[in-house]
Formats: structure tokens, C-alpha cells, sequence
């Protein structure tokens, strides 16, 4: 299978935003990590990630061969400004306002953000983890994002693990507010959606569009918790 596949939002699309949140299919990865992996360091060889990755910007950006700008996460809730291809470790969100510059990262349950003003100045990629969730790195973002620009920021959320499917143990009462959290089962359950979308509009963020995809349940992307650890990760990039 060669073709690459995505998903996209219209409130992106309208304002000219180039963006994906890639399926796991149309790569040269095998077994486990079939076959679109986009994570380096794991038994898939790296090369087949790099081939993965070049799919899939030739996917988006119809037969480019740009380079992206890929950031690793740490489960924190650092941000870096980007203007140059190349691969960042230890960021959870990154922007930019380069038009050359593609953003890119991966996950496999935790929400992915696509970030843009409407007037196309700037855009951002957030890792929504639990962790850099708590520590409200959307907010940060959307912070960062408004140097940079006076016009309204938009955003995409992409496909991730739904509350019905995302289970913690008693830590999820010290971690999270109560209203993110339900008891079931001597366990909880965490609303990470909730979180992205209040952060979202606590940021002044208003306009935002939903993929509505969650990741446990939709086999067509990598998912930690129904895989284990070593599951692939898809893909998401962005640019303007």
C-alpha cells in the first residue's frame, strides 16, 4: 500500500492551513508498527521512520519534498519557536512563522492541537498529554502564538483517546480537578477532551473543530493503551 491517508478539519482548510492527522496505513513499516510509524527509537528501523515521514509530507503537500521540523516530547510543558527544518527533543508544543517550515509529531492516544491565526502569521502543535495538560500548555501556546500576531487563533483537535476509554488508577483524584474525572470501578475515568477544550476557550480560543475520531476504538490509528507501549505512533503535521 503506497497512498497515505488523513484526516482534516474545514476551519483549517479555510484559512489555508496545510494539515493531516495521518492514519496508520500507507508505509513501510511492518508487523506491529505497520505501517505508517512515525516515532524513531523503537525496534521499527529508523530508516523505515524517515521514509514514513517523507510519505507523509509528500501525501500533504502534494509531492514536496520539504523537510520537516519534528518535536520529541518530554511530558512537560516546553515550547519551542521553530525556523528550520530539523528534529527538536524535548518539546511538547512548537509554533512558527515560517511558511517552509513544516511542524510535525507523534502520538498514539494522547489529543494533538493544530493552532493557527486566521491571518496565517502563525501557527502552533501541541502535545496534549495528561501531564503537559495539567500544566496547561495550550494556554502557553496560545500565549507564545499571540506575539506574533493580533488576528484571531483557531483551532483542530485531533484524534484521541475518549473518556470512556481512558481509564486511571486513585493518583487521577490528586492529579486532576474533579470535573475531569469520573469514578468507575474502583478506577477513573480522565475526560482529556474536556481539558483541551476548556483550555482552549480559556485562552480565547472560540472557534474550534473536532476530528471526533478516539484512538482505543478506531483501529486506523497507533494506540498506546489497546497496542501497549511499543505501538507505532501516527503522524501530524502542519504548515502554512
Amino acid at each position: 500500500m503506497n497512498d497515505v491517508y488523513f484526516l482534516q478539519v474545514e476551519l483549517l482548510n479555510n484559512i489555508g492551513i496545510n494539515h493531516g492527522w495521518f492514519t496508520r496505513y500507507g508505509g513501510v513499516s511492518a508487523g506491529k508498527y505497520s505501517s505508517l510509524n512515525g516515532k524513531k527509537g523503537m525496534d521499527d528501523p529508523d530508516d523505515n521512520v524517515i521514509k514514513n515521514r517523507k510519505r507523509a509530507v509528500r501525501g500533504l503537500l502534494k509531492g514536496s519534498t520539504r523537510e520537516l521540523s519534528h518535536i520529541i516530547h518530554n511530558f512537560e510543558d516546553s515550547i519551542l519557536t521553530i525556523n528550520k527544518a530539523g528534529e527538536f527533543i524535548g518539546y511538547d508544543a512548537s509554533i512558527t512563522t515560517n511558511n517552509k517550515v513544516v511542524l510535525s509529531q507523534t502520538t498514539a492516544d494522547c489529543a494533538t492541537i493544530i493552532l493557527a491565526s486566521v491571518d496565517g502569521e502563525v501557527i502552533g502543535l501541541v502535545h496534549g498529554s495528561w501531564h503537559t495538560l495539567a500544566k496547561e500548555i495550550i494556554c502557553k501556546t496560545v500565549a507564545k502564538m499571540k506575539s506574533h500576531t493580533s488576528s484571531e487563533i483557531v483551532a483542530g483537535i485531533g484524534p484521541m483517546i475518549c473518556k470512556n476509554c481512558y481509564e486511571f488508577g486513585p493518583e487521577a483524584k490528586r492529579i486532576f480537578k474533579s470535573e475531569y474525572i469520573q469514578a468507575y470501578n474502583k478506577k477513573f475515568k480522565v475526560d482529556l477532551k474536556k481539558m483541551v477544550i476548556d483550555q482552549l476557550y480559556i485562552s480565547g480560543v472560540s472557534r474550534i473543530e473536532d476530528v471526533n475520531v478516539c484512538t482505543y476504538e478506531d483501529d486506523r490509528f497507533f494506540s498506546a493503551r489497546r497496542n501497549g507501549s511499543l505501538s507505532g505512533r501516527f503522524i501530524t503535521l502542519a504548515s502554512i
